[in-house]
């Protein structure tokens, strides 16, 4: 299947020249630039440089690929496993037992096939594929809030002052209506005066999610005193 955008454009889009060079690559640059530029300014840090290299650098294997024609995308293929490689060693668990930098391992193996679908003429699935990328950064975002305001469940991370007071919590959850279904002990505070547990939590009770939503449980479990810190993991 021919690319509709390069049939649109003519022959010099649909082969390796240095028009088309120039093009594929001004795509790469501004697709890396969208998605770097959306994830920089939320904090990231892969962010406007990082996606811009990738972009351009697998849109370059691509094309040196159809430059060689050999039967096996060889400089393609390398670059899709080392982005793999540095997303995955990217990915970390927090203190707090949270997975830390799956979205952005996920968003820089996207950007690498994308760059890949540009340098091999592929017009219209860079720019569609860029498209839905970026409204699943930015639009979707708010929805999944929104979607994890209205479940049952909460996972939470637990600062007491002291292990003594687990019990007094377990109490008050069920006194709300609630459900303990996990609790796990934090190791990297165990030398510390704090007790440290993620927990899992279950709203059996609909009028808990009726009148309340997340963050005022969350207050509300904050006003114990002998709470020190916690907040939901999302």
């Amino acid at each position: 299947m021919l690319d509709p955008i390069a049939n649109l454009l003519g022959d010099w889009a649909r082969e390796v020249t240095i028009y088309s060079i120039l093009l594929r690559l001004f795509l790469a640059l501004l697709m890396g630039g969208l998605m770097g530029y959306e994830r920089a300014s939320k904090g990231h840090v892969a962010g406007l440089r990082t996606y811009i290299l990738i972009a351009i650098g697998t849109s370059i294997a691509s094309m040196v690929d159809s430059i060689l024609d050999l039967n096996f995308y060889f400089l393609s293929s390398a670059s899709i496993i080392a982005i793999a490689l540095i997303g995955t060693n990217s990915i970390t668990i927090s203190s707090k037992n949270r997975i830390k930098g799956l979205t952005t391992t996920i968003g820089l193996f996207s950007m690498s096939i994308l760059g890949i679908a540009v340098g091999s003429g592929g017009y219209t699935i860079g720019i569609i594929g860029i498209v839905l990328v970026l409204v699943c950064f930015s639009l979707l975002g708010p929805l999944e809030t929104y979607l994890k305001e209205k479940s049952s469940h909460m996972l939470i991370h637990l600062e007491l002052a002291g292990n003594k007071y687990l019990a007094n919590f377990t109490t008050t959850i069920r006194k709300l209506g609630m459900t303990i279904s996990d609790i796990e002990v934090n190791t990297a505070y165990r030398n510390t005066s704090l007790a440290v547990y993620t927990i899992s939590i279950e709203l059996k009770n609909k009028n808990v999610l009726t009148y309340k939503k997340h963050k005022d449980i969350i207050e509300a479990l904050m006003s114990l005193d002998y709470i020190v810190y916690l907040e939901e993991l999302i």
